[in-house]
Formats: structure tokens, C-alpha cells, sequence
């Protein structure tokens, strides 16, 4: 069953042993994370995460769900090395998913060696660093269409509601990348309607919109999170879910959106 489900932003910088004082420029997403931790420990955190990570390995026709004995990584791209983290592998799950799915849907599955910034950064904040007894489930998506996302999310939203755990659920992904002159991936005058359209949908739940929006203007935008959203806003359609916007903002020219889906059977 799924538990919790949520939309997390993930810039290093937000980590305070990575962005020291240029954290605090990012207070409000801060703060937003941490809303996020304690609605997650409402419900006694839950056995197992799905996380939906940009920044994984990834191949242009399949999804990738990853393993390994132990998943596990660092900060140590970032400058700190010491921040470490471990969870248990999704080895069965894995498997009962290419069964299930592979006749229908390009499942593949990879190890890891060490986990993405994309998985950390959420993960840091919903559960802290150190060794954990949760099992972790990392999965990258494709280039296939939004739709074909949105069908895959479907079928993982059944069978995680099957399962006999409890899961909680993460989309990470940021917006649009190039919101203001000093943005990492420059500047467009139009980026902006990127997230502003996004975020009106997902507050109106009109997931039509989402999964037909402009390619022109999800290129301008050159955002990392959508499929990643997409995947989620499947996962959840067998529930009555209520978007709960919690913070949205662009302190380094990209778009940090936090949110929690609130679930209900």
C-alpha cells in the first residue's frame, strides 16, 4: 500500500554541509522539505521507497530499476564525503515487476554502484543520513512519451496498492532551468510558463493538461522533473489524492516545487 507520496526539488546546495550559507537562500524549499519529513513521520515513516530520480543511468527506450546488496552514496561530489547514506535493495520487488510488467512495458534492471544526487538530496530530508532498514527502489525513466510514462506509473501504482508493505513514493525533479540571466542553463523569457502551467494543473489535478504540454515549451524550459511527476500522477490515479502545494521557488534560476500528494484509498 502506498502511504505517502510527494514532489521533491533536489539542488546540493540545499544540503548545509554542500551549500553552507548559500543554503539559506533556499529557505522557503528548506522549509517545505522539512514540512514534508514530519507529515512522513505522521504516519510512523512506512518500510519501503520508490524514488523516481532524473539523474540516474538511464536508456532511451526503457525504465531502470536499480539494486545492489547495499544502495548507497555520499555527498562526495559536492565536497562532502562524510554525509553518507544506506539503504536495503528492492531485489524481489524488482523482480516481480519485470514479470509482471515486461510483457507489457520496457523494464530493465541495473546495478549501482552509488546513488545520484537526485535520490540523495530527498532522501536526506525524509530520512537523515546513516544506515537504514528501509529498502530503497530507485527507478530512471526514458524518452518515451508523457503518456507511456503516465501508463507505466498506472501499472506501478497497482501493484505497489497490492503490496503488502507500506511505501511512500518521491517524484524528484526540478522545473524549469533557465528562469533568470545567471540560471545554469541560461536564460528564456518564456521558461517561466513552464512552471506556472505545471504547477496550475497539478493544483487542478487536470492531468490531460500536463500530459499535453507544448514540447516547444517543455524544451525552453529545460526542466529535468517532468517525467518524473508524470510517473507519480500515475502511481497515485487508483487513489482520491488532493495536491498540497508547499513551497515553490527560484532563488538560482530554477524551479524548486515541493509538494505533498495526500492519499486517500
Amino acid at each position: 500500500m502506498i502511504k505517502f507520496a510527494a514532489i521533491c526539488p533536489h539542488p546540493p546546495i540545499i544540503i548545509p554541509s554542500v551549500g553552507k550559507s548559500e543554503a539559506s537562500k533556499a529557505q522557503a524549499t528548506i522549509e517545505a522539505m522539512r514540512k514534508l519529513r514530519i507529515s512522513l513521520n505522521r504516519i510512523r515513516k512506512t518500510k519501503k521507497i520508490l524514488l523516481i530520480s532524473p539523474h540516474l543511468p538511464s536508456t532511451w527506450d526503457a525504465f531502470t530499476l536499480f539494486y545492489n546488496d547495499k544502495l548507497q552514496g555520499s555527498f562526495a561530489d559536492f565536497g562532502d564525503s562524510e554525509t553518507k547514506f544506506e539503504f536495503i535493495n528492492s531485489r524481489k520487488e524488482i523482480e516481480s515487476l519485470k514479470k509482471l510488467g515486461g510483457p507489457v512495458f520496457p523494464i530493465i534492471s541495473s546495478s549501482i554502484r552509488n546513488l545520484d544526487h537526485g535520490t540523495l538530496v530527498p532522501l536526506y530530508y525524509l530520512w537523515g543520513p546513516g544506515k537504514h532498514k528501509s529498502s530503497l527502489l530507485p527507478i530512471s525513466f526514458c524518452s518515451l512519451s508523457l503518456k507511456e510514462h503516465y501508463k507505466f506509473g498506472m501499472f506501478l501504482g497497482e501493484f505497489l496498492k497490492e503490496h503488502p508493505d507500506n511505501w511512500t513514493v518521491v517524484a524528484s525533479g526540478d522545473l524549469s532551468h533557465r528562469l533568470t540571466p545567471f540560471a545554469p542553463a541560461g536564460y528564456h523569457p518564456r521558461a517561466h510558463e513552464f512552471d506556472e502551467k505545471l504547477i496550475k494543473f497539478l493544483e487542478k489535478k487536470n492531468i490531460n493538461q500536463i500530459l499535453n504540454l507544448s514540447p516547444e515549451l517543455i524544451e525552453i524550459a529545460g526542466e529535468c522533473g517532468l517525467r518524473s511527476i508524470v510517473l507519480l500522477l500515475g502511481i497515485v490515479s487508483t487513489f482520491n489524492w488532493k495536491p498540497k502545494i508547499l513551497s515553490y521557488e527560484a532563488p538560482f534560476g530554477v524551479g524548486y516545487l515541493v509538494s505533498e500528494l495526500k492519499l486517500k484509498s
